[in-house]
């Protein structure tokens, strides 16, 4: 467990652009700090030693590996923040995690389950296909670099991932990695590329099914051996599909392992399925944290990550606890009054060419809005300068995606898959009719046509899997339930992810469908929200509303949450039982985005609001100036992203009470 000690009297006081708040750990290559960013996000700088910091040879290596970790984006990785290799020490920026290590986890809890196993895999497979191909290869992949948020898995530490094509790494007789889970070739110290990382996944899989890792422990020498010319011990392992997946990681030869791409097809889409005391244990970590008088967290047990956050929903965690360690009440009372909060606070906005109508996304240190005119603008998002614009030819009105490396937009009858560091196409695809919805599972894109049919396509490459035509008009995105899709088209429809084929039929579907732990979430036409088992589609938990649910629910910290047609927000538990409702006020055609304790929500009366996902108080308010579209706010760091119908771009503060 990782915790954070006051600042040495020679630590610094400032690095950088970074107040230090903290010590949180020192490693071999140098010193790990919690620290402040002008705006107040927290982030965790690591310095390297001085030792080092006298190397050129380092010094050029610590500037390639941080360029590399910034080209990396997707679901369950982020890049550096920001770093200084030219610095008297070197140093880099990553946002700080809260959550258990895997290996911590794992240490603490027990081994888990398969389910809990396969889906932990899925996000590590997609985690590494984010990472390949930006070139990079991780070479460390272990259980104590796998961090474990509410906001699902990350892969963290880069600290030895380098450019695949770097030449200072992949000179022979190097050996880097951890023994036990680095690959034969690795451990002989030959060139080790993509096939070493899967190894690795292997191992972590193993390590997370059984409590040990695929070779025991030893010393180094016995170690190494054991890699290269004996069996992996996985006969702990009891679910036999699971034992199949690690068995073909953990191949001698890089050839005959899959590739990532193959394991998310093999392991099936990521799942928040965690253990449930895993769940309580993160849920735990994420109480609000106390800063004493000069600033220091005097709340124990967080540990440090190095990458930023994802969007994994972890519904189903175990209830948020109180300082004192107890559940919080459900409040089944009367609402809570409106609470207008403090004023909002915008960090820059930017005029764009035309209305902004999709939500907003996010790809390393840019912000990308679409509009009506056919434009996706990639915004700075610390300054909100245009670093590159791309013109797709038509309004893009459907969302924008970002996943393996690539932004994929939704304009007129086409699909657009661009790289974000650039504004380049990677490919075009014309789908022949406007695109209401795009989901991205693995290395797997699902598009809804307004006209009702289903397109499956390959993430890299665009290719067309599958079509389906299902005669019924979709609202919102296909959502992905183990191997199957859900689409909400006059009523629920389960299609077969691998052909398209159906699979079963339900009631409900009036709104955009939401997975979460197991259940599908959907407005029912009528004023209510309908929750049913995943797996049996039985009616799992019906909850009235006081308005039509039109927009998609969201899940965070162990509950759920979604808005009516009224404006109304509303806090559920995993079983349905009304936690909180508030009304902060205006009409909520877009979803809601949930981050570090807070919700945030756009209306149609040109208003954001920041709520407590706690009990629903309004923390702040910002007025537009124009109404937005029915478009999700999305989260970067310390910014909140908003686009109007007016064209402009807006970047909020999230915590403008920290300004």
């Amino acid at each position: 467990m990782i915790s954070l000690q006051p600042p040495a009297p020679d630590d610094p006081r400032r690095i950088g652009r970074y107040a230090v708040l903290g010590r949180l750990g020192e490693g071999g290559m140098g010193l790990v700090y919690l620290a402040r960013s002008p705006g107040g996000a927290q982030v965790a700088l690591k310095v390297v030693h001085e030792a080092y910091a006298a190397s050129e040879v380092f010094r050029a290596r610590f500037r390639r590996e941080a360029a590399a970790a910034a080209s990396v984006s997707g679901a369950f990785t982020a890049p550096v923040l920001d770093a200084d290799p030219d610095a008297p020490r070197p140093w880099l920026a990553t946002a700080y995690l809260v959550g258990p290590t895997l290996q911590e986890a794992v240490d603490r809890h027990g081994p888990w389950g398969a389910a809990a196993t396969a889906g932990l895999g899925a996000a590590l497979a997609e985690a590494l296909v984010s990472i390949h191909r930006a070139g990079v290869v991780h070479r460390d992949l272990k259980p104590s670099n796998v961090m474990l948020t509410a906001d699902g898995p990350r892969v963290i530490d880069f600290g030895i991932a380098r450019a695949a094509d770097a030449d200072a790494i992949t000179r022979h007789g190097t050996v880097l990695g951890t023994p036990g889970y680095l690959a034969p070739e690795q451990a002989l110290g030959g060139v080790t590329g993509t096939a070493g990382d899967v190894f690795a996944l292997g191992g972590v899989l193993a390590f997370t099914a059984t409590g040990t890792g695929p070779f025991g422990r030893a010393e180094l020498a016995e170690m190494l051996h054991r890699v290269v010319h004996e069996p992996p011990r996985i006969e702990g392992i009891a679910d036999e599909r699971l034992r199949s997946v690690v068995a073909a990681c953990l191949a001698k030869d890089p050839a005959a392992r899959p590739t990532t791409a193959g394991l998310l097809g093999m392991l099936g889409a990521p799942l928040p399925a965690l253990p449930s005391d895993v769940a309580a244990d993160i849920a735990g970590r994420e109480r609000p944290r106390r800063f004493g008088r000069r600033g220091v967290l005097v709340a124990a047990g967080a540990a440090a990550g190095v990458v930023g956050a994802g969007a994994l929903g972890a519904f189903g965690v175990a209830a948020l606890l109180r300082d004192d360690g107890e559940p919080d009440p459900v409040d089944t009372g009367p609402p809570l009054p409106k609470r207008p909060g403090r004023a909002g606070v915008a960090v820059w906005t930017r005029d764009l060419a035309a209305a902004v109508r999709a939500s907003p996304a996010v790809a390393g240190g840019i912000a990308l809005f679409g509009d009506d005119g056919g434009t996706l603008s990639a915004l700075d998002l610390r300054t909100g300068t245009v670093r590159w614009r791309y013109r797709a030819g038509a309004a893009i009105t459907g969302p924008v995606a970002v996943a393996g490396g690539l932004a994929v937009l939704a304009a007129g009858g086409a699909l657009h898959a661009v790289r974000p560091g650039d504004g380049r196409r990677a490919w075009h695809r014309d789908l022949d009719e406007a695109v209401t919805g795009l989901t991205v599972a693995g290395a797997v894109l699902y598009a809804a046509g307004e006209e009702g049919t289903v397109h499956c396509l390959a993430l890299d490459g665009g290719a067309v899997r599958w079509r389906r035509a299902t005669g019924r008009e979709p609202a919102g995105a296909p959502a992905v339930a183990g191997g199957t899709v859900v689409v909400a088209a006059g009523g629920l429809l389960g299609l077969s992810a691998r052909d398209g084929r159906t699979r079963w039929t339900a009631g409900g579907g009036a709104s955009p469908v939401a997975v979460a732990g197991g259940l599908l979430l959907s407005g029912t036409g009528a004023p209510a929200l309908e929750a049913r088992d995943a797996r049996t589609r039985k009616v799992a938990f019906t909850v009235e509303t006081d308005d039509e649910v039109r927009a998609p629910a969201t899940a965070s910290g162990g509950f759920l949450y979604f808005a009516d047609s009224s404006g109304a927000l509303y806090a559920l538990d995993a079983k349905g039982a009304r936690r909180w409702r508030a009304q902060p006020g205006g009409a909520v055609d877009g979803g809601i985005t949930a981050s570090g304790g807070r919700l945030y929500v756009g209306t149609g009366d040109h208003l954001v609001y920041g709520v407590d996902a706690a009990n629903g108080t309004t923390l702040w308010s910002y007025e537009t100036s124009d109404a937005l579209g029915p478009a999700t706010p999305a989260v970067a760091g310390d910014s909140l992203l908003v686009g109007g119908l007016d064209g402009r771009a807006h970047a909020l503060r999230t915590h403008p009470e920290r300004t």
